[in-house]
């Protein structure tokens, strides 16, 4: 149910009402506070997008608001007498220096101010979207309350009406085709009690089960269920790329209405170069898949970012799985048990995986002022565009235009020294203290004053490479500015959390955290408004300053160093105190220059770095430590790699468990052995033998044929529609030939009871996952010594 509310620049408020029941005075009232859910601009007019504690939504028009830009080195009288068209300009206010130009609507400003600049003019952000002016200017807030009467903002407290659903397609050769097969189920969970399954043409005795006789009837009711249910937020897991394209294209194909909009607009994907969106004015349909794999992705283990795979990282919540094959043949046959619990699950995993990540999502939406379509979808650097746009006002800071094509080519080209690494040497290392700085390049920015707004002929000097940059340290610049106000904020929260552990504080504090972080690779990023190459280099050099100096600290008081990166060191105690550590990092911080800090992150009983492929030097940033809690922590090997075998990742698991846990060498030489004796026997389950492989391109556009693509071929040749971003499943099988001529789908090995080859997963896959790691036990391993062996391959 929606009714619209229009309110015009005398602030005189007019009800347009579909329903008879808003006459009613009473419940006119209820509308009046809404939460700020979305927002558009049509024909030139604003549109709130509103939510009433009831859950009724409404779209509040705001036609008393106009474009604006501002215009230096013209005088009022040339700019007033300008007309272009239907476009004219609105009111000319001397601001100070500049003029603020007002014209009557938003597609009039792009002829105008390009006239205004033939005639000498210098015109300032012109290019500010339209919905974003208008909310900094309301002080208006998304998804914060806001009085739809006076436009202003006011306390509210939300709880969303939140449906996941997810979508199982027919097709038993591979990739589905819209064109030509069905949606088989809908799974869908909600926070409102609707937890159901639609199935197309099945029966199937469950409560949450719902059968129709085709495909049409199925889709009609997943309509009525999104209108009549009334969400305001609908979760998926890859919706924009996969599900909604899906349901569009076969609802398309049975003429069905997909008009959701709070509007009664139609669900639309909009093509973003490779990718798609799938938005619904006033309704958020968020993609968790992007959002974890743009914003969240960095910091968890897996580099596989499937459903299952996040979820079981995140909520520790296993998704049931099921293969394709499998699940077909128990289509076919009806066997519907397996098949429901594994399509229910689904949706239930995403909402569960919405809920979690739900606070973040919202402060961030919140603190960057986007709706929250568009936050999931955001990249780091439009978030702190976002965030600084938001944040100029407040400093009287002018927006920066959007960079030419032409500047931001001219950008790529550009390039500077990256941080400082303290090369490891190979060995196995115990009690080492990890100490790095506390958030570096932002709290190098505020405490030398770096940004845009600072860069001077005078003042700090940062040689570089053969240049020199100059920083102001009298006036404090905007971008140090903002980021000291984030610095100081999440110190506070943080400080709060010491005290009593809190959700929204602590999603309050990751957000912060992600904005924070990302302001010195915006500096850097070429398509920036605040692009900045002498900052970037400046910060980084800095940098490098910094932790050299620290590490020469370290050796200078006791301390050995085993490796350094970036902003970090690891530190070997040997016979030093934890007292004596923190000490020195006591020393150290007051020595540092205005918020910097050298803070202690953790102490690790042992930790093992590898060898590169020459000499005994290390590998930068591929180490494993365990901690007091006796947790791993793995970077750089193929455990957190998706490309791997599960053979190969369980057994350098196992290795580092061995080594670093367990402090046994020859514990960790026997897992290889046992691992090796069962690929011989073939006794490991076909499951872990399979290598997982996507097409970066479509077969025929591959010139050297590795086993993914020459089984993409034969999938191809059997009817199976494979293209680019397919992943090929296969197995190596034993045979004479080269691998691609081995190269089987598990389908393949089970039906035809082939055998895999050992010899290639011995050699190919465990051994080159923990070679370098065993490698090490030539340097401090007796047992690996005693064997006299050159290479790991012999000795096994």
């Amino acid at each position: 149910m929606t009714a619209i509310l229009l309110v015009n620049h005398s602030s005189n408020l007019i009800l347009k009402d579909y329903y008879k029941d808003y006459y009613n005075k009473r419940l006119i009232n209820t509308l009046m506070k809404l939460v700020l859910t979305d927002i558009d601009s049509k024909k030139g007019v604003i549109r709130l997008f509103g939510e009433n504690k009831k859950g009724e939504k409404i779209i509040v028009k705001d036609d008393g608001f106009k474009p604006y830009f501002y215009v230096k080195d013209l005088p009022a009288k040339k700019i007033k007498k300008l007309k272009i068209g239907d476009y004219k300009i609105v009111s000319v206010k001397k601001l100070g220096d500049k003029h603020k130009v007002t014209v009557n609507e938003s597609k009039g400003v792009k002829p105008i101010s390009e006239k205004i600049k033939s005639l000498g003019g210098k015109v300032k952000e012109k290019d500010i979207p339209f919905t974003q002016r208008y909310l900094i200017d309301k002080d208006l807030t998304m998804l914060k309350g806001f009085d739809s009467d006076k436009l202003k903002k006011c306390g509210f407290k939300w709880e969303p009406r939140v449906m996941a659903f997810d979508i199982e397609t027919g097709n038993k050769k591979g990739v589905p085709d819209s064109s030509i097969d069905e949606v088989l189920m809908i799974s869908i969970w909600t926070n409102y009690g609707v937890k159901k399954l639609l199935i197309n043409g099945k029966e199937f005795d469950d409560k949450r089960v719902q059968s129709f006789k085709n495909e049409k009837a199925m889709l009609k009711e997943f309509n009525r269920l999104i209108k009549e249910t009334n969400p305001s937020i609908i979760a998926t897991y890859n919706g924009d790329m996969f599900d909604w394209p899906f349901i569009r294209d076969r609802m398309n194909n049975h003429g069905i209405k997909r008009d959701y909009g709070v509007d009664g607009s139609t669900m639309t994907i909009i093509n973003r170069g490779v990718s798609s969106t799938a938005r619904i004015k006033g309704l958020s349909h968020v993609d968790l898949y992007v959002f974890v794999n743009k914003i969240l992705s960095a910091n968890l283990k897996t580099s596989t970012l499937d459903l299952g795979s996040v979820s079981e990282e995140l909520i520790d919540n296993t998704k049931k799985e099921m293969d394709w094959d499998e699940f077909y043949s128990e289509w076919d046959k009806g066997n519907l048990k397996r098949i429901v619990e594994y399509s229910l699950t689904d949706a239930k995993v995403t909402y569960e995986l919405f809920n979690k990540l739900k606070p973040i999502l919202f402060e961030l939406a919140r603190m960057v002022n986007q709706p929250l379509y568009e936050t999931c979808r955001s990249s780091y650097s439009s978030l702190v565009e976002n965030y600084l746009i938001k944040r100029a006002k407040e400093f009287n800071e002018t927006i920066p235009r959007l960079p030419s094509r032409s500047t931001v080519g001219a950008r790529h080209k550009t390039s500077f020294t990256g941080g400082y690494v303290h090369q490891p040497e190979a060995g196995i290392y115990e009690d080492i203290a990890v100490v790095d700085f506390r958030s570096l390049y932002p709290t190098i920015i505020v405490s030398y004053n770096i940004g845009p707004g600072t860069i001077s002929t005078k003042g700090l000097k940062i040689k570089v490479d053969g240049r020199e940059h100059h920083f102001n340290q009298e006036e404090k610049g905007f971008i140090p500015s903002v980021v000291k106000d984030l610095v100081k904020t999440r110190a506070e929260i943080k400080k709060e959390l010491r005290k009593k552990k809190d959700p929204l504080l602590e999603a309050r504090s990751y957000a912060i955290k992600t904005v924070t972080n990302a302001t010195y690779g915006y500096l850097s990023y070429p398509r920036s408004r605040w692009y900045c190459f002498d900052c970037s280099e400046s910060i980084t050099a800095l940098g490098r300053e910094h932790i050299k100096k620290v590490i020469d600290k370290a050796v200078k008081a006791g301390f050995g160093v085993c490796y350094g990166d970036t902003d970090s060191a690891f530190l070997t105690l040997g016979d030093r105190t934890k007292k004596e550590l923190e000490a020195f990092l006591k020393k150290i911080n007051k020595e540092l220059p205005g918020i910097m800090e050298l803070e202690l992150e953790r102490i690790c009983p042992r930790g093992l770095f590898v060898a590169g492929k020459k000499g005994k030097k290390g590998v930068k940033k591929r180490y494993a430590l365990i901690d007091e809690e006796g947790e791993l922590i793995i970077k750089g090997f193929e455990f957190v790699r998706g490309d791997w075998s599960n053979i190969s990742k369980k057994t350098q698991y196992r290795v580092f468990q061995a080594l670093l846990k367990d402090n046994s060498r020859s514990k960790a030489i026997s897992v290889v052995k046992k691992v090796v004796n069962k690929l011989r026997e073939n006794k490991v389950p076909i499951k872990d033998l399979v290598l997982r492989t996507q097409l970066t391109k479509n077969i025929n556009q591959y010139k050297s044929i590795g086993p993914h693509v020459a089984v993409a071929k034969r999938l191809a040749e059997k009817g199976y529609p494979v293209s680019a971003g397919t992943i090929i499943n296969y197995v190596v099988i034993e045979g004479e030939g080269l691998i691609r001529e081995k190269a089987r789908t598990v389908d393949e090995v089970k039906e035809q009871g082939l055998k895999p080859d050992a010899e290639y997963y011995i050699h190919h896959q465990v051994i080159p996952a923990v070679d370098r790691v065993l490698d090490v036990l030539e340097v401090s391993g007796e047992e690996f010594e005693k064997q006299k062996q050159e290479k790991l391959a012999d000795f096994l």
